[in-house]
């Protein structure tokens, strides 16, 4: 809406302009201009290349006028004698440039940087030794007509390339990428030819997507179902999150399917990493039962061992009825450091359990308690 009015507005002021440049001509040449409005590449390759680095051509300009200043101050001071006469047929007109320092300024600044040699090509040149004028002429050329006139016309020059690198990627944009997703359309031709042409017809028409905006903006909020609202809020907020990004339908299934193989081959992984930790873990439990089971046997031996004790001490003899005697039963279930060795002394007598704690005493110990 702000374009149209814009427009309304120039051509008004350029029908106004066409009819006052019949009472004066000096407009019609003015109104060539309009080849900026018909031609936007013109306006925004050479108008913007102007405009845009302002900052920078404004830095450089002062510049261009302080190093002039400076020069303009001392030819207005030491040289002022010496600019060109000028003779108009057999009329001298020997009144000087530099006869105030502000004519002076105007000189080397309008003169000096328009002039091929600069500021010297406007003076006297009466002998070729080196002396001051000739240093200044130098240096004036030099570091204002060489190197501060370039830096200004390098700006305009770096910007006008900037502009024009944007405008060709603009255009390459336009036709190498859907409008509305962003997608290559590289990446439509790796899966078939073509395809590209028929996804900004059908899947992604800008053109629809426009008339879904007018059809928002034109229907009653309350008429809205659920997308409706959601899009009427985005718009509301000037967002473009209702839109799809870097993604379309197809490509959407395609991410499903990679996204089920990546499921399976998580499961696969972990099946495995469950029936190795599964193997490892019976196995340690195998370990630990036959350990278990060693204790138990044991326990059992000290049980015996401690109820044959108990009955020794109160004089209760245990029977045997497979009828072998006492001792060689009692030194059977005993443990294997308590029980009786044929042949040795007392071996009719009865067998002295080992207590825990002499048990667990070293051989040396043992052995000198005995």
């Amino acid at each position: 809406a702000s374009m149209f009015r814009d427009l309304t507005t120039y051509y008004l002021l350029y029908f106004f302009m066409a009819v006052f440049s019949v009472f004066y001509p000096v407009l019609k040449p003015l109104q060539l201009l309009d080849i900026f409005v018909q031609l936007p590449t013109a306006a925004t390759l050479i108008l913007k290349s102007v405009y845009g680095p302002r900052q920078q051509l404004l830095a450089a300009l002062i510049v261009l006028v302080i190093s002039t200043y400076i020069f303009a101050m001392i030819i207005y001071l030491a040289y002022a004698d010496q600019q060109i006469t000028y003779v108009e047929q057999d009329f001298e007109w020997s009144d000087s440039d530099c006869y105030t320092l502000r004519s002076c300024l105007w000189m080397a600044f309008n003169y000096g940087t328009r002039a091929g040699g600069g500021v010297g090509d406007l003076m006297v040149h009466s002998n070729f030794a080196v002396d001051g004028r000739s240093v200044v002429d130098f240096f004036y050329f030099m570091f204002v007509t060489v190197i501060l006139l370039n830096i200004v016309f390098g700006i305009i020059i770096d910007t006008f390339s900037e502009r024009r690198e944007e405008f060709n990627q603009k255009a390459v944009d336009k036709n190498g990428k859907c409008f509305i997703c962003g997608i290559d359309k590289v990446e439509f031709d790796k899966e078939q030819i073509g395809i590209f042409e028929r996804h900004i017809k059908n899947d992604h028409s800008m053109w629809s997507y426009f008339k879904l905006m007018i059809h928002i903006w034109e229907a009653e909020p309350n008429d809205d179902d659920g997308f409706e609202q959601y899009v009427r809020r985005e718009l509301a907020k000037s967002k473009i999150n209702w839109i799809p990004t870097n993604t379309y339908l197809g490509k959407r299934d395609d991410d499903l399917e990679a996204a089920d193989d990546t499921i399976e081959k998580i499961k696969a992984n972990l099946k495995a990493d469950l029936d190795h930790f599964s193997d490892e873990l019976s196995a340690e439990m195998g370990v630990f039962s036959e350990k278990l089971n060693l204790q138990n046997e044991d326990a059992q031996a000290r049980l015996i061992m401690i109820e044959q004790y108990l009955a020794d001490l109160r004089g209760e003899p245990m029977g045997d009825d497979d009828g072998q005697p006492e001792e060689i039963r009692r030194s059977q279930t005993l443990p294997r450091d308590v029980r009786l060795q044929p042949g040795s002394p007392g071996a009719t007598d009865q067998a002295e359990p080992v207590s825990p704690t002499r048990e667990r005493q070293s051989p040396d110990v043992r052995d000198e308690r005995e």
